[in-house]
This record gives structure tokens, C-alpha cells and sequence, in this order.
């Protein structure tokens, strides 16, 4: 994560003549900013959404700062897109189906579980389809924020 700010002001000349590369390798303009907007110009630059990246990019924007949030797809952080999340829903169900095997010891008898993998992989997936998009469609409607998907070179 990368945030440029301070006297590091990017103004429309300027980013007029930058660019970035998107990640299918096109080499694009850097996205116009709201003509609308009568304050043209941004005060931070923030590399990544994931946690820490989301998290400067708001702090930013709560400041008063005008932002642009550079990610790649999938929108998230690894949290959200393989690790904490998907892990832990996982955990959970294989919980579920240890406690239900071992019930015996308490007196509980069950029949075995079955455990159903692709309706479970699919449950996961939806879940976190939903918080994305929950999240990724906060982050577009937030004044002073500008999204910008693509990959960042130096």
C-alpha cells in the first residue's frame, strides 16, 4: 500500500498525462475525476483495498481529503477473498460435522453426516460474493472517493 499526499498534490494537467496499467495489460489514462466536482484535484493516492488500504483511504476521506483508491480485482483483501473469511466458514462446518460424529460421548446419537463439499464450497463463495459486493458498492457511493481498478507500477 502506497498513499501520496501533502504537498504531493496531483492536479488534472497532471494526471492528464499519467497512466496506468489495468490488468489485462492495456495501458490507460488515469481515470478523469467528477468534472462536477469544483475541487479538481486529489490529496492522497492509496495502493490496495485491502484492510489497511480500506482503512487510510476512509480515514482520508473522514478527513476532508479528496482520495483515490487503486485495487485489482477482486475487491477485498485477502481476508475477505481466501483467507480469514472463507477459512473460518469452513472451520465452522467441519465443526459442525466433528460435533455431530463425536455426539455419542454426550449421550446425543446421530446418524452419521454427510458431508455435501460443493454445497458448502457454494454457500462460501455466495457469502462472500455478497460481502463484496456489500462492500465494493459502500466504497463507490462515498463522497471524495475515487475507485480505480487496475494494477499500480513503478
Amino acid at each position: 500500500m502506497l498513499l501520496v499526499g501533502g504537498t504531493g498534490r496531483l492536479r488534472s494537467s497532471e494526471r492528464e498525462a499519467r497512466t496506468i496499467r489495468n490488468m489485462d495489460g492495456r495501458i490507460g489514462r488515469f481515470p478523469s475525476i467528477d468534472p462536477m466536482n469544483e475541487r479538481d484535484e486529489l490529496d492522497a493516492i492509496v495502493i490496495g483495498a485491502g484492510e489497511a488500504g480500506a482503512m487510510v483511504a476512509s480515514l482520508a476521506v473522514e478527513a476532508g481529503a479528496r482520495v483515490a483508491l487503486l485495487y485489482r480485482e477482486p475487491w477485498g483483501s485477502t481476508c475477505l477473498n481466501v483467507g480469514c473469511v472463507p477459512s473460518k466458514f469452513l472451520i465452522h462446518r467441519a465443526r459442525v460435522a466433528h460435533v455431530t460424529r463425536t455426539a455419542g460421548r454426550f449421550g446425543i446419537h446421530a446418524s452419521e453426516p454427510r458431508v455435501d463439499l460443493p454445497t458448502i464450497v457454494s454457500e462460501m463463495l455466495s457469502m462472500i460474493d455478497d460481502d463484496r459486493a456489500a462492500s465494493l458498492s459502500a466504497a463507490r457511493t462515498t463522497p471524495g472517493l475515487d475507485l480505480v481498478e487496475g494494477a499500480a507500477r513503478f
